[in-house]
């Protein structure tokens, strides 16, 4: 008797619904696993660089406002404060038109015993004569720090974004003007009294945020910035 062998042949069977849902699952959970440490990486980034990008830009602006304010009433001819109200015919007050989001400063530049929108000064550093003004002023609008320099910029110009006011157990006004004795003053300064010759020093508070575009959330790397000093008036 001849006995025949039968060919065995793989399993044809296919994958089972259930097996292709536990699957799914598993590579499911493994791309979320991914996905969310791609996303707190790019948070990580983009809160970093954001700050870095603030800090930068608070530094700067804060060494700028510094140097101008303690040059405020450079007056080489010795004017005379602006006091009492009327005024003297030539007379300077450092700060004029000093608020709570804004104020305005002067300098005799020229030595010409007055103030004067535009001037033509000599610049060491420029290697030649360019415009400056004897007034400069400083002003919030909105959520953007702006600076106008008389006689130089046509239209206050923005050089800071993304503002807000301070919230320690309440807002903190932008800006604030203390006497010699380090009182605060009240703004606007129209109590004669306390004029703005009576200004010795200005307080600036502020938080800035990202310059590039406020972030959406903080998913998008959102921060705040805080902008805090004392600058005192070095020619009083």
């Amino acid at each position: 008797m001849i006995i025949t062998a039968k060919p065995t042949f793989a399993s044809q069977r296919g994958f089972t619904l259930v097996e292709l849902l536990i699957a799914s699952a598993i590579v499911g959970f493994v791309l979320a696993g991914v996905l969310v440490m791609l996303s707190a990486a790019n948070v990580s980034y983009a809160t970093g660089t954001n700050q870095a990008d603030a800090q930068s830009t608070v530094r700067a602006v804060l060494q700028r406002m510094t140097e101008e304010i303690r040059e405020a009433g450079y007056n080489p001819t010795t004017l005379p404060l602006c006091t009492p109200v009327p005024a003297p015919p030539a007379c300077i007050d450092p700060v004029i038109n000093a608020t709570a989001t804004g104020f305005t400063i002067q300098n005799d530049r020229n030595s010409s015993g007055a103030i004067e929108p535009g001037i033509t000064v000599l610049d060491a550093l420029a290697w030649g004569n360019i415009q400056r003004g004897e007034r400069i002023t400083y002003s919030i609008v909105g959520t953007v720090l702006q600076r106008q320099e008389s006689g130089v910029d046509g239209a206050a110009q923005t050089i800071v974004a993304n503002i807000s006011q301070i919230n320690a157990g309440g807002l903190q006004p932008y800006f604030q003007y203390l006497d010699a004795d380090g009182n605060v003053l009240a703004t606007p300064i129209t109590n004669p009294s306390l004029n703005q010759s009576s200004i010795r020093a200005i307080v600036i508070h502020f938080q800035v945020g990202n310059q590039q575009g406020a972030p959406a959330s903080w998913r998008d790397g959102a921060i705040r910035v805080t902008m805090s000093d004392r600058i005192r008036l070095r020619n009083l």
